[in-house]
């Protein structure tokens, strides 16, 4: 099996993770870096490493030159971020041990102006071949662009800026491609990840250069010109069965998310997984589960779909939602000031975003436009061709409580069943003595404060403890075996 391990880290760019002044901001920054890397991304206690990490909401907004399609300067924040965390994801004890060679698909820009991020997909090169699905084309004969194989463009391709090169691997590996009816061998380091797509039976222009074919007609937009597409990277598994691992990673703008997650039933390699190899959509799809919007879901899911939701509101993935399930698909975080450690039992209280259940207490949900129950819209969507295996292992990597989501002895509501509550366990991050107890405090490390305390909030809510997570994102990971 392959590990996944997902995370919208907000607004991720260098100085997240590296800020040379003043020493404080500086000190933060390295802090973050470190919870990243060694209470996130080694994976779950006890191993193994992941395989693959993806970083969506790679910022490159602002005071960043980079048209749609063109690979990621690496020399702006949000480039020197990717190349930064790879560095440390390289150097680590953890990960970075065990003859693992861990390189990053140079990440291409998604959406335009005030919409443009990018996506970071991280993987180790051991377990991994990378084999695009497109290669890197010389635009205008100076721009790299992403763009799908085919006589014209294999014959302006290109190499990545230099210190892309250097993040991906030195090992000759080439995936073969019908050019003009020849098998063709294009090298591992000249391949590139998706970023458009055009609507089934029509024709698409290739190569797709910016005016006039910038947005043809028959483009996909996700789901207006300028927003984001899903980034598709393809790994083929160098071990056993050779699978071949086809992931869509994705964040879309919370103003028109309904809309994007529908218009991706148009891409046709999310539409469809062959024999031996595995579709998995992931990412931050800002609609909530549990929402009014969910339906926007439904045409990945059975019966009309072929995808599993892994972080189902449903049991069995069936039948209607089960409210109580919610807690345990959450993945946003409310901000700092609002977040509250309180349980909604003892307190004369009722259940509300700040006073609410094991796991989600009162830290969990969102505050626009108000502080509301808002927040599962992270989740993972996996298809398995013939042959291919089966997930297991979903986990929302959770530092505040810890994983597994198993306190009270197994006890759990009414409706929510084991693949919630069996995930990989992580450890709490929370400092002693502000680990979460319950009322009355049967266990020291899962449970709830039990009443309305301004300086157990504060304690909370300070920097060694949901502070740090937060500044570091307000979304939680989330992780898989596929």
């Amino acid at each position: 099996m392959a590990r996944i391990i997902y995370w919208n880290i907000n607004n991720f760019s260098r100085p997240k993770i590296q800020v040379p002044a003043p020493p404080a901001a500086a000190l933060e920054a390295t802090a973050r870096l470190n919870y990243i890397v060694q209470n996130v991304l080694r994976g779950p206690v006890g191993g193994p490493i992941p395989d693959i990490i993806i970083v969506v909401e790679v910022y490159s907004r602002v005071r960043e030159v980079g048209a749609e399609g063109t690979v990621l300067g690496s020399t702006g924040n949000a480039g020197q971020g990717v190349r930064l965390l790879l560095a440390q994801i390289r150097a680590d004890a953890v990960l970075g041990a065990g003859g693992s060679n861990w390189c990053v698909v140079p990440p291409i820009n998604l959406g335009t102006m005030g919409q443009r991020e990018a996506v970071a997909v991280y993987y180790n090169a051991t377990t991994l071949q990378f084999t695009g699905p497109n290669l890197i084309y010389l635009l205008y004969g100076a721009v790299p662009q992403s763009q799908p194989v085919n006589a014209a463009t294999h014959a302006a391709i290109a190499n990545y800026p230099p210190n892309w090169v250097a993040e991906m691997p030195a090992l000759g590996r080439t995936t073969n491609f019908m050019v003009g009816g020849v098998a063709t061998p294009i090298p591992e380091n000249q391949l590139a990840g998706e970023w458009q797509y055009f609507m089934p039976g029509t024709v698409r222009p290739i190569p797709s250069n910016p005016a006039p074919w910038e947005n043809p007609p028959n483009r996909i937009q996700f789901p207006n010109e300028g927003c984001r597409a899903p980034f598709y990277t393809r790994f083929l598994e160098t071990g056993g069965a050779g699978r071949t691992l086809n992931i869509f990673a994705v964040h879309t703008s919370p103003s028109s998310a309904r809309q994007a997650v529908l218009r991706m039933q148009n891409i046709q390699d999310m539409a469809a997984v062959a024999g031996g190899q595995v579709n998995v959509v992931l990412g931050d799809f800002n609609v909530d589960t549990f929402g009014g919007d969910r339906g926007a879901y439904n045409w990945m899911m059975p019966p009309g779909g072929i995808y599993t939701c892994e972080l189902d509101p449903r049991v069995a993935h069936a039948g209607a939602v089960v409210p109580a399930r919610k807690p345990y698909c959450m993945t946003h975080l409310l901000p700092t000031v609002h977040a509250t450690p309180y349980n909604n039992t003892g307190m004369g209280v009722p259940t509300d975003p700040q006073h609410n259940v094991y796991p989600r207490y009162g830290y969990m949900g969102s505050s626009w436009p108000a502080i509301n129950d808002s927040g599962a819209i992270d989740n993972i969507f996996t298809a398995y061709g013939a042959g291919a295996g089966a997930s297991a292992n979903i986990t929302v990597v959770n530092t505040i409580t810890g994983t597994p989501y198993n306190w009270l002895g197994g006890a759990t509501p009414p409706g929510v069943t084991a693949e919630l509550t069996g995930g990989l366990p992580y450890a709490s991050t929370l400092v002693p003595p502000n680990q979460l107890v319950t009322s009355p405090p049967a266990n020291a490390v899962a449970g709830g404060i039990d009443s309305p305390n301004l300086f157990h909030e504060g304690v909370f809510q300070g920097w060694p403890n949901f502070g740090k997570i937060h500044s570091t994102s307000d979304h939680l990971p989330v992780m898989i075996d596929i």
